[in-house]
């Protein structure tokens, strides 16, 4: 059982891109990290009189745009979310082995050079 209180949950972290193998060779795209799957795990089980905010920093591009949209969609308050230009958001890929084990290469950081980026 989780319990929480009025004035909710508070994830912290970085919300990425993963791709992960689907059929006949192609990637599929999903949004996660440990933050973000802990939060949506929370909003799925508590009461929605608790809030469960984010807070990070994405990009201004389409994939940012898409995790935004997304988490918004599994009614996880963003406002503690900041865009950054110049950004993108993390991007890993999944491989799997042929034991079944996933092995996880992260592609692409939030903002590799931050003095590029600057808040919106």
């Amino acid at each position: 059982m989780l319990t929480a209180s009025r004035s909710g949950i508070l994830a912290i972290g970085d919300g990425m891109v993963e791709l992960a193998p689907a059929e006949e060779g192609l990637l599929a795209m999903w949004f996660a990290c440990d933050s973000f799957n802990t939060a949506r795990s929370l909003r799925r089980r508590l009461p929605s009189a608790v809030p469960v905010r984010y807070f990070s920093a994405i990009g201004t591009e389409a994939a940012s745009d898409r995790m935004a949209a997304f988490m918004t969609g599994q009614v996880i308050d963003i406002a503690h979310v900041a865009r950054l230009r110049g950004a993108s958001v993390g991007l890993y890929r999944i491989h799997l082995t042929g034991g079944g084990t996933q092995l996880f290469r992260l592609a692409q950081r939030c903002c590799p050079t931050p003095p590029q980026c600057s808040a919106t």
